[in-house]
C-alpha cells in the first residue's frame, strides 16, 4: 500500500465507528429528519459531520434552524451550518445567480450539523440527542 494511502486509511480508522448510537437516539421523530445511514457495498465512511434537516418549517426554515442552533448552544451543544449559501449563489458562479435550484436553496436554509467524532461517549451522544429532541 502506498504511504499516502496508508496514512489516509489510518486517519479514517482513528475516527471510530459509524454513529449508530447517535442515529438511533435521534430517530425518535419530531421536527428533525434523520436519513437512513447507507453506503456503497465495500465502501467505508469517515463521519466528520452529522447533518440534520429541519422538517416542517414552511418557508421560515432559516429562522427555525437558527433558533434551534441557539437552543442547542444554550444546552452546551455546538452546531454548524456548513453550506449557508448554495453554490449557484456564490460569487464565483454569479452568472448562475438567477437559476433556481430549489433543493440546494432549501438545504442552505434547513440543514445544520451536530457533533460527531470518535471520542464522544454514550452519555455525550445522549446529551446531544436530548438537546435536539427538546429544542
Amino acid at each position: 500500500m502506498p504511504e499516502t494511502e496508508h496514512r489516509v486509511e489510518t486517519f479514517a480508522n482513528r475516527n471510530g465507528p459509524e454513529p449508530t448510537s447517535q442515529h438511533q437516539a435521534l430517530s425518535s421523530g419530531g421536527r428533525i429528519t434523520v436519513e437512513e445511514l447507507s453506503r456503497l457495498a465495500g465502501a467505508g465512511h469517515v463521519y466528520h459531520q452529522y447533518t440534520l434537516r429541519l422538517a416542517g418549517a414552511d418557508g421560515d426554515a432559516r429562522r427555525a434552524r437558527d433558533r434551534l442552533r441557539e437552543l442547542l448552544a444554550e444546552a452546551g451543544v455546538g452546531s454548524g451550518v456548513y453550506y449557508p449559501v448554495p453554490v449557484h449563489r456564490q460569487p464565483a458562479y454569479a452568472e448562475y445567480a438567477k437559476v433556481r435550484c430549489p433543493e440546494a436553496e432549501r438545504a442552505a436554509d434547513d440543514m445544520l450539523s451536530i457533533p460527531v467524532h470518535h471520542a464522544l461517549t454514550d452519555d455525550e451522544v445522549e446529551t446531544v440527542a436530548q438537546a435536539v429532541r427538546s429544542a
